[in-house]
C-alpha cells in the first residue's frame, strides 16, 4: 500500500498487516509519535504526484502531436508544462505549483508538485524511531539533481 491508504497510527498498521497488505507507506505529513513503525516505509525525497488524467495538457495549449502528424510518436519526448492553482500557498511544499508531465504517446499526463517534498535531512530520526525502509521517488529530476540528492543520504 502506498501514501494513499493512509496509516494514522501503529494500530492501523497493524490491521492492514493483518488484511494481507505488506509494505504499507507512511503518509507524508507523518509525524513523529510513540508508535511503533518498524515494518513501513518512509518517502523521504519526490515530487508529490496529485493526480494522472487521461488526455492531454499538451493538446489544449499546443495541439494534439498526433494530429499534427509527428512522424515517430513512439519516440515522443514527455514534456514538461508548470501550472499554478489559484489557491493561496498554505503550505511549505507549494502545492498550489504543479508540473503537468505529458506523455504523448500514451494520452495521459503526471501532475506533479513543482517543488519535492524533502525529509532527507530527518532520515536520522526515522531510524532511531525504528523505521527501517525508506524511498525516494524521482520523476524529472536531471543527472545532477539526483546525483545531489542521493550524495545527502
Amino acid at each position: 500500500g502506498d501514501t494513499s491508504m493512509y496509516i494514522v497510527n501503529s494500530e492501523a498498521l497493524k490491521a492492514y498487516s493483518n488484511m494481507g497488505f505488506l509494505g504499507l507507506t507512511l503518509p507524508f505529513e507523518y509525524e513523529e509519535d510513540n508508535d511503533n513503525y518498524k515494518y513501513a516505509t518512509k518517502v523521504i525525497y519526490g515530487k508529490i504526484c496529485a493526480m494522472i488524467s487521461k488526455g492531454c495538457v499538451n493538446s489544449y495549449f499546443t495541439g494534439c502531436e498526433k494530429e499534427k502528424g509527428l512522424d515517430d510518436i513512439e519516440k515522443a519526448p514527455v514534456k514538461r508544462i508548470n501550472l499554478t492553482a489559484k489557491a493561496p500557498k498554505k503550505t511549505p511544499l507549494k502545492r498550489d505549483e504543479f508540473t503537468a508531465l505529458n506523455y504523448c504517446k500514451f494520452c495521459y499526463n503526471r501532475v506533479i508538485t513543482r517543488d519535492a517534498f524533502d525529509e532527507i535531512n530527518r532520515l536520522g530520526q526515522y531510524k532511531n524511531k525504528g523505521i527501517n525502509i525508506f524511498r525516494i521517488d524521482f520523476y524529472d529530476e536531471n543527472k545532477e539533481e539526483v546525483e545531489r540528492v542521493l550524495g545527502r543520504i
